[in-house]
C-alpha cells in the first residue's frame, strides 16, 4: 500500500482538469474558467479537516487502484446542481464515514473487514486501474465538520468512468465554473489553508468581486514525499453575473418594500 502510494504520487506527469485563464486579470489572484467534467468524491463527517483529508484520500486511492466496476452508463453520474458540487449537507446517509468515532481497536477491525470485502469483490467483478490526477481538493464550509475530498477522473475515462464499489465514493458531473485561485508554496497545514483562504476573500472583497463566500476549496498538488517546489491553492467560486444581478434586484425590491411599510 505504502509503496504503491509513493510510486503514484512521485510521478511528475499527473493530469489536471482543463481550464483557461480569464480575459480580465484580477489583482492578487487568478481567475480560471474550468471546463465541465467527471470527478470522484467522498464525504467525510465528524472528523477534523486534516483527518477528513487523510480518510478521504485513502478511499479515493482504493478507487483508482481497482475498487470499482467497469462499463458503467453515464446516467448513473450525480449531476452537480450547486457550486459546491453538491453540498455535503445534502448527501445521502450512505456517504457518512464512521471511522472518526471508532476507537483504535474497532477501527483496525473495520479496516481488516473492508480489506477482506475488497478482495472478495475483486475476485468476481472486473476492475480498472485509474491514473492519479492533481489536485486533490477538499471542500471546506467554515463552522461545520463535513468535508468533501475529490479528484478529477482522467480524460481517458471521462466518457465512461468505472463505478466505485465503495458506497462512500461517488462520481459527480461538475458543471463548468469560473474560480478565483490563490497559490502558495511549502507544506500546507489546515491553518495555512485557512489563512490563505481569508487572504483571498479579503482581496476579492477589496476588488469588488462577487463570489460564494460561505465555502472554499483547498487544492493540493504534491505528495508528502515532495520536499521542494511544492504547490498549493485555495479556490473561491465566482458568482455568475446574472445570479449577482438577480440578488441585487431582490435586495433593492425588499428595501423598497421595507420603506413602504415604515
Amino acid at each position: 500500500m505504502i509503496r504503491s502510494l509513493k510510486r503514484t504520487l512521485l510521478s511528475h506527469n499527473l493530469e489536471s482538469p482543463k481550464w483557461s485563464p480569464a480575459e480580465v486579470a484580477v489583482p492578487g489572484c487568478e481567475l480560471r474558467h474550468y471546463k465541465a467534467g467527471i470527478w470522484a468524491s467522498t464525504v467525510i463527517r465528524g472528523a477534523s479537516q486534516k483527518e477528513a483529508l487523510r480518510q478521504g484520500f485513502r478511499k479515493l486511492l482504493h478507487y483508482i487502484q481497482g475498487e470499482n466496476e467497469t462499463d458503467q452508463h453515464p446516467s448513473k453520474y450525480r449531476l452537480s446542481d450547486s457550486p459546491t458540487h453538491p453540498k455535503p449537507s445534502s448527501s445521502p446517509a450512505s456517504w457518512k464515514t464512521p471511522y472518526a468515532r471508532l476507537d483504535a481497536s474497532t477501527n483496525a477491525l473495520r479496516w481488516l473487514q473492508q480489506d477482506m470485502w475488497r478482495s472478495l469483490l475483486s475476485f468476481f467483478l472486473p476492475e480498472t486501474k485509474i491514473e492519479m490526477t492533481v489536485p486533490v481538493t477538499c471542500l471546506v464550509q467554515p463552522g461545520t465538520t463535513e468535508y468533501k475530498v475529490s479528484f478529477f477522473v482522467p480524460t481517458k475515462h471521462q466518457s465512461s468512468p468505472p463505478e466505485p464499489t465503495d458506497p462512500d465514493v461517488f462520481l459527480e458531473e461538475r458543471k463548468g465554473a469560473a474560480i478565483f485561485v490563490r497559490s502558495f508554496g511549502g507544506f500546507a497545514s489546515v491553518e495555512k489553508f485557512s489563512k490563505e483562504a481569508k487572504a483571498l476573500a479579503d482581496t476579492l472583497q477589496k476588488e469588488g468581486q462577487s463570489f460564494h463566500s460561505d465555502f472554499y476549496y483547498t487544492a493540493g498538488y504534491n505528495s508528502p514525499f515532495t520536499l521542494f517546489n511544492r504547490h498549493n491553492e485555495v479556490w473561491y467560486f465566482k458568482k455568475e453575473e446574472l445570479e449577482g444581478l438577480w440578488l441585487q434586484m431582490a435586495k433593492n425590491f425588499l428595501g423598497k418594500i421595507g420603506k413602504l411599510l415604515v
